[in-house]
This record gives C-alpha cells, structure tokens and sequence, in this order.
C-alpha cells in the first residue's frame, strides 16, 4: 500500500524538518514547502492526502493556500498551525489518516493534544 502524502508549509526550517523526520518515521511521504510562493510551484501541490499550513507565511497565509487547493477540487484534510507546529506533531504520528474528518487545529504554544486531535 502507498504511503500518505503529506504537504507541509510552514517558514520555520526546523519546524519543517522536524515534522518531516517524525512523520516519515511513521511511514508517511513528506514534502516541506517554506513559502506560499514554493508551494504553488509544488508539482504535488493540488495532490496531498493532507496538508499542513502554517497560518502566517512570508509570503501569504495557510488559509489563502487551501482556498486555491480547494479551487482544484482537492478534497484532503487540512490542518492550520500559528508558529505552534510541533504541538501538533506530539498527537498526529499515532492517529491513522484513512477516513478521518478534516480538522483545524489551533494552538497555544502547549502540546495540549486535546485541543485538536481527532477521535
């Protein structure tokens, strides 16, 4: 069975690469954007199984990119992060992918893995 595709955008190099070395560990294929402007020239941008944006880029914002995703009829889960990642990372490798609803996760700054984690 194929891996699920994850695409992560977030500015923060070493939020990225961590997520990235997590998530692989789990057997997910990873791909880590640093710039709104990156992911559009992503060739697998409109292709993930699940997306991570960071809300605040650089360039543009999480929200304005899953608005374009879902233009394309990409249908995949997002999941939304302010500068808070890795919390989000603290609940996710244990969840499974398959049929699970999309959600919004908004932290806090703690790895309170109840704020957003699926059942």
């Amino acid at each position: 069975m194929a891996s699920k595709r994850l695409l992560i955008v977030d500015d923060e190099e070493n939020i990225g690469r961590s997520l990235r070395m997590i998530l692989e560990r789990e057997g997910y294929a990873v791909n880590v954007c640093r710039s709104a402007a990156e992911f559009r020239r992503h060739p697998d941008a409109d292709r993930a199984d699940v997306y991570l944006f960071d809300i605040k880029l650089p360039d543009g914002n999480g929200i304005e990119l899953l608005k374009a995703v879902r233009q394309n009829a990409a249908a995949a889960p997002a999941i939304f992060s302010k500068n808070r990642s890795a919390a989000i990372a603290s609940w996710w490798p244990s969840r499974t992918l398959s049929n699970r609803p999309a959600c919004a996760a908004r932290t806090n700054g703690s790895a309170n893995s109840s704020a957003a984690a699926p059942g």
